[in-house]
């Protein structure tokens, strides 16, 4: 049982915390390329 809730859970973590390191990243570019553009915030 622990064996299989590690197994299930533990892909799962990685991927939500990969999909948000992504939202963050591009959030963040595109953030840095309006402000280069001298567009407002």
């Amino acid at each position: 049982m622990n064996e299989l809730w590690q197994g299930l859970l533990l892909p799962y973590l990685l991927m939500v915390a990969l999909s948000f390191g992504l939202l963050a990243l591009t959030r963040a570019l595109a953030y840095w390329l309006w402000k280069r553009r001298g567009g407002r915030a």
